[in-house]
């Protein structure tokens, strides 16, 4: 069986001072998976199920560009937000082995994500 899911957060500029905490409330969800997308470095301490893909904000747009067959060009890293519903079409090829993709962000501090999102899960697509 494909693993459950996995939470896809493209993230450019510096790693906040909090960013040890979020790593840890990730850590507390052994049975979901992060995949990051960033120029900010590694991080001490990552966990097993966190995942960094090192690029430039530049290689961002550029792949955004191309599986998106358009031109995007945002000067700002915030401006990420607007193709958040697309994420998993950008990422197909790293989130296929998956049956769950979602997209989030680093300024939250997750409590045990599968007990509240796995009976929504298995009752809907």
């Amino acid at each position: 069986m494909n693993k459950k899911l996995v939470i896809v957060i493209p993230y450019f500029g510096e790693w906040p001072a909090w960013i040890n905490f979020y790593l840890l409330s990730c850590s507390f969800n052994p049975d979901v998976d992060w995949i990051l997308y960033t120029d900010c470095g590694t991080v001490d301490s990552l966990p097993s199920n966190v995942t960094i893909k090192e690029m430039t904000f530049f290689q961002y747009k550029k792949i955004v560009s191309e599986k998106l067959n358009i031109i995007f060009e945002p000067e700002s890293p915030y401006k990420l937000c607007d193709i958040k519903p697309a994420l998993g079409y950008i990422h197909v090829d790293d989130i296929m082995d998956y049956e769950f993709w979602a997209f989030g962000d680093i300024d939250l501090v997750y409590g045990r994500l599968l007990n509240y999102f796995l009976p929504m899960m298995k009752k809907y697509d």
